[in-house]
C-alpha cells in the first residue's frame, strides 16, 4: 500500500497532463502510444490522491477500474466514471507492446478521459 500526501499524487497527475497535452500540440500520430499512456497514468493518480483523502491507502496496482470501485466505497458518484476508467486501462496496456499502435483518435480520446477524471476528482478532494 501506497500512502503519499494529496498534493503529492496531484503534483505527479499534472505532470502527466502536461505531458498528454503537449504532446497532443505535436504530430500526434508518432506519440499517441505515449499520450495513451501517460493519460491513465493522470487518472490512477487522481483516483489515488482521492483514497488519501479518504484516508484509505492506495495500493500499488494500475487497475483504474479497481480503484474507482474502491472510491466508490467512499462516495458512489464514483461510478460515473468506470466506463473512463475502463477505457483508460485498456489504452495503457493494449499500446505498451510493439504489435499495436494507438490513432491519433484514441489518443486525443484518452486526453479527453483523463481530463474529464481529473476535474472529477479535483471536485471531490
Amino acid at each position: 500500500m501506497t500512502n503519499h500526501p494529496i498534493d503529492a499524487w496531484t503534483k505527479k497527475a499534472e505532470a502527466d497532463l502536461a505531458a498528454c497535452r503537449k504532446l497532443a500540440e505535436d504530430d500526434v500520430s508518432g506519440m499517441a502510444d505515449v499520450i495513451c499512456f501517460h493519460a491513465q497514468q493522470c487518472a490512477e493518480k487522481y483516483l489515488k490522491a482521492f483514497l488519501n483523502k479518504m484516508k484509505r491507502d492506495a495500493p500499488k496496482i494500475h487497475s483504474l477500474k479497481v480503484l474507482v470501485e474502491l472510491a466508490k466505497e467512499s462516495d458512489p458518484e464514483f461510478e460515473t466514471l468506470l466506463e473512463d476508467a475502463a477505457q483508460l486501462e485498456e489504452y495503457a496496456v493494449e499500446f505498451r507492446y510493439p504489435d499495436e499502435s494507438a490513432t491519433e483518435e484514441e489518443a486525443r480520446d484518452a486526453l479527453r478521459r483523463a481530463a474529464g477524471i481529473r476535474e472529477f476528482v479535483r471536485l471531490k478532494i
